[in-house]
């Protein structure tokens, strides 16, 4: 209905004795009105189609963008390209084939590295096979940029180990089970999607503390190696308390015993 006939309709509930014919100076009224409504919404409804089309365009370019690109990733699953904004997406999302769980960018402009890991055969954190990284490099040229380039790759993260480090739990808790938990919190965290390349000691300590009867941790000789962008594997050792890495993933790679764990007395 437009917005003559509304006006007219709703006056002649209000006002029935005004003159609706079409000679009239109130019919004349209603319809420039009116007229001028319906041209508001036109274009109200036009801006709006225009605002929708270029936010569907838009390719934002920050490094959280790429990121989320990253991890959407589905392994095995046809990305689909949208006619009108031209950006890929999935017929469902499956969470099974979000194989990427980290994805962290590197470098500066003109000249970035995106670097991207999967969970390995044996729970931890790899890097992807020759053909899983070919079929995600494939992938990611529907968002590679202009303007700059974006680098992938994917190198073995940071292995930190301290096999002297001494965990002290409160009095009667059971060694093993200590062990057990501790190691199955820290090979959880490493799928935490990294902000920044630094990972610092109280983080870890704050894993291994996820074990509610960890009362101490004293760390004896702590330090990471790890592969850099060149292939080359180097060894890094915390200053001040903080591992400044090559991405911030990392694996705590000491297979911790109960020779590990400090019962207190």
């Amino acid at each position: 209905m437009s917005a003559v006939d509304t006006i007219q309709k709703a006056l002649k509930l209000l006002i029935p004795s005004l003159d609706y014919t079409n000679a009239s100076i109130e019919k004349k009224i209603i319809d420039v009105v009116g007229s001028y409504a319906d041209t508001e919404a036109i274009e109200r409804q036009n801006t709006l189609a225009t605002i929708q089309t270029a936010l569907a365009q838009q390719k934002v370019t920050g490094i959280e963008y790429y990121r989320r690109r990253a991890v959407a990733y589905q392994e095995g699953n046809k990305l689909l390209i949208d006619p009108v904004s031209q950006a890929g997406y999935y017929a469902t999302v499956d969470e099974e084939a979000q194989i990427i769980k980290q994805a962290y960018i590197v470098g500066s402009y003109p000249q970035y590295t995106l670097l991207v890991n999967v969970i390995g055969d044996d729970g931890h954190l790899a890097p992807l096979s020759e053909s899983q990284l070919a079929s995600f490099k494939t992938y990611f040229m529907a968002y590679q940029p202009i303007g700059f380039d974006l680098n992938i790759l994917s190198l073995p993260v940071a292995q930190i180990t301290d096999p002297y480090i001494v965990i002290y739990v409160s009095k009667g808790t059971d060694a093993a089970e200590a062990v057990a938990t501790i190691q199955q919190n820290l090979t959880a965290h490493e799928q935490v999607l990294r902000k920044n390349n630094v990972v610092s000691l109280t983080e870890i300590e704050d894993v291994i503390q996820q074990f509610s009867q960890v009362q101490a941790i004293g760390f004896s000789n702590i330090v990471a190696t790890e592969t850099d962008l060149s292939g080359k594997q180097v060894t890094v050792k915390p200053v001040n308390g903080i591992f400044n890495l090559t991405n911030g993933a990392f694996t705590f790679a000491t297979q911790l015993t109960t020779s590990n764990i400090k019962v207190l007395g």
